[in-house]
């Protein structure tokens, strides 16, 4: 009886054992960690347990502490909960986890595909990881959603990864650019230079009878032009029915022009505008475009053809030419003006006294801009005088063709700008200043430190010694903090900035300046101390913090907000809100000024129900190239206020924008 009590009480326990094991696991340190962590996710209704047991699997990865068998469940429930978890931070672990496992799968492409339409974490994860992993199915898929998405977000985003497809998948998009070439073109826009090679692929697609991949190859040839001697093979579309055809493959040869193609190019001449402007430039660039179909060109109704004529009249010596070119003088077209000069100056001086009569006498800025800038290029004296003058009395047009043209002639204009410097009038000494900033040369330098120390005018002074100081001539030091000591308040502040160009040396004489008894001194040292993020700075600037001037405060704001004052940049950003358009500009001006140190704050506000302080964030973010908003940013193009879209696309473009 004992012994059969005991296989009894044995078995019961062994059942209760098994019982234990089968409903309790997680509770038995025998379970396996994975299973206990793929319980969590399983059975967990809280998020914050699913994340847990996400991070657990990520530990236990670490630790290499995996069987095979758990890699593959691991995997198939990673993909699930990525797929179909209700929760963005479950589903955005998930996919980082089945990065870690390094899965690259088809399975994982298709999740990663669908995060694309789901939450700015996922779908900037999907975003950086798709073009490292899709194979050729993957971007084909990725094409068809581009095709048919509505939603601008999305698109964005798509139109990011696509732009990094490989060329192996290149025919099927040139067939999509040649179909619809205005929902591609974003794309093709962005895509990267092929090489060498592959271009010649694009050359025998273009020639292909599938009339979409021929026009889409032609759309990146025109791109990405092959050869000379590739684009030879396009030859026999020239002469194609297909109008957009024939535009892009003379647009083609216009880059890359070859001396077999000149009959063809020829006949170009007499086809539509934009592609006889296409012939027309081949030719220049060959040197084959004859006078007399210059002559023809000049009389067109298309302004581009009319600058290329006015080019190929350079070489002829007819008079009816020497007339014509005398007549487009009078164009209304800048660019047909410019050129109209440049092949009459290249006549020689019989060609640039007529030129300068013509312009003596022109009363349009354009037109007296577009003289100047053709005649700049001529090494003359009354060329040089022209520019001169142009800079003293021309409008900005005018002003910015002389400075272009006097950098060029360097020091040839300095015996004339010298003798300027000694005019009665100030706005002659100050174009001077202008002129030898531009030509910036030793001798010009020389000659700046010159008016720097003995002109009488303070802002001239100013002007000179900040020249000086953008090639940090140290001579110029002790003038420029006499100017921050003694200056008006205006000029005390742009010498004080001038300083900081000098690196250390020049910190050491603001800081100085900071002890003066001059109250205006002080701020000036101050405000450009506070450029360097020099913490002498806060304190001055904390007085002036206050003050009535709406400007000011901005400026001193701003000031303060670069040296890592986060309340002045909270205080600065409430300005983007103002009723006044000129406030708004000075605080986004200065927000942009205070540079990566507001791109925080500035991702809050693109979530601020105040319509205003989203479009201005906007466009700050995009300015400051931040690229970390870009998802933020591409949110908006579904905001319900019009301004707020506006500056959404604004700021999208200009992320795309290569910085300078």
């Amino acid at each position: 009886m004992p012994k059969r009590f005991s296989v009894l009480v044995i078995a019961l326990f062994a059942l209760a054992a098994l019982i234990y094991f089968l409903k309790l696991p997680s509770y038995l340190p025998l379970v396996s960690p994975v299973d206990q962590a793929l319980r969590k996710l399983a059975k967990s209704n809280e998020p914050r347990a699913r994340l847990a047991g996400l991070l657990e699997l990520r530990e236990i990865a670490k630790e290499g502490a995996m069987t095979p068998l758990q890699r593959e469940q691991v995997l198939k429930r990673l993909l699930e909960v990525a797929t179909s978890d209700p929760d963005e931070r479950v589903r955005s672990e998930a996919l980082r986890l089945l990065l870690t496992f390094g899965e690259r799968g088809k399975k994982l492409q298709e999740v990663l595909i669908q995060a694309l339409s789901r939450s700015p974490q996922e779908a900037t994860l999907a975003v950086e990881v798709l073009p490292q992993i899709a194979d050729e199915g993957t971007w084909r898929r990725l094409m068809d959603v581009f095709e048919v998405e509505k939603d601008p977000t999305v698109q964005d985003r798509l139109s990011r990864i696509l732009c990094k497809m490989p060329t192996t998948v290149w025919r099927d998009f040139c067939n999509r650019l040649g179909k619809e070439p205005q929902r591609w073109q974003i794309v093709a826009d962005k895509l990267p230079s092929p090489t060498t090679s592959f271009r010649s692929t694009l050359v025998q697609w273009a020639l292909s009878e599938d009339m979409n991949l021929r026009k889409g190859a032609l759309m990146l040839l025109a791109k990405f032009p092959p050869s000379p001697q590739e684009s030879e093979q396009l030859k026999p579309l020239a002469s194609s029915q297909d109008k957009t055809v024939r535009a892009l493959v003379f647009s083609v040869w216009a880059q890359s022009p070859s001396k077999a193609l000149v009959q063809e190019l020829r006949k170009g001449l007499a086809d539509e505008p934009t592609i006889a402007y296409f012939a027309s430039a081949a030719l220049l660039k060959l040197g084959e475009l004859r006078p007399e179909e210059g002559r023809k060109l000049l009389t067109q109704p298309y302004a581009p053809l009319r600058a290329q004529g006015a080019l190929a009249l350079m070489p002829s010596r007819v008079k009816e030419d020497w007339l014509a070119l005398i007549r487009a003088l009078k164009d209304p077209n800048p660019e047909v003006v410019r050129n109209a000069t440049i092949a009459l100056v290249a006549k020689g001086s019989s060609g640039l006294a007529v030129v300068l009569e013509v312009y003596e006498r022109e009363k349009s800025p354009e037109r007296r801009a577009a003289m100047l800038a053709g005649m700049s290029g001529v090494s003359h004296p009354k060329v040089i005088t022209a520019l001169v003058r142009a800079l003293r009395f021309g409008d900005w047009r005018e002003r910015g063709s002389a400075l272009a043209g006097l950098s060029f002639h360097k020091d040839n204009a300095l015996p004339m700008l010298k003798q300027l410097a000694q005019s009665p009038n100030k706005r002659d000494r100050l174009a001077v200043v202008e002129a030898l900033n531009a030509i910036n040369t030793p001798n010009a330098l020389k000659l700046l430190l010159q008016i720097a120390r003995s002109e009488p005018d303070e802002q001239i002074r100013c002007e000179a010694l900040l020249a000086l100081s953008n090639q940090q001539v140290k001579e110029a030091i002790p003038l420029l903090a006499d100017l921050v000591q003694k200056g008006e308040p205006s000029i005390a502040s742009t010498a004080a900035l001038g300083l900081t160009r000098y690196g250390e040396e020049g910190r050491k004489v603001l800081r100085r300046l900071l002890n003066s008894e001059r109250r205006e001194t002080r701020l000036a040292a101050a405000k450009a101390l506070a450029t360097l993020s020099d913490p002498f700075a806060i304190e001055t600037l904390k007085q002036q913090a206050s003050t009535d001037d709406l400007a000011q405060r901005i400026t001193v704001l701003q000031l303060m907000a670069r040296t890592g004052d986060e309340r002045a940049l909270r205080e600065l950003m409430s300005f983007l809100s103002h009723d006044e358009p000129a406030v708004r500009l000075r605080a986004r001006l200065s927000i942009y000024a205070v540079g990566k140190r507001a791109i925080p704050l500035l991702l809050q506000t693109l979530d601020s129900p105040d319509s205003r302080l989203r479009a201005e964030s906007a466009l700050i973010l995009g300015a400051l190239k931040a690229d970390v908003a870009r998802e933020k940013i591409a949110s908006l193009l579904k905001d319900p206020d019009p301004q707020v879209r506006e500056a959404a696309q604004m700021a999208l473009r200009r992320l795309e924008e290569p910085s300078q």
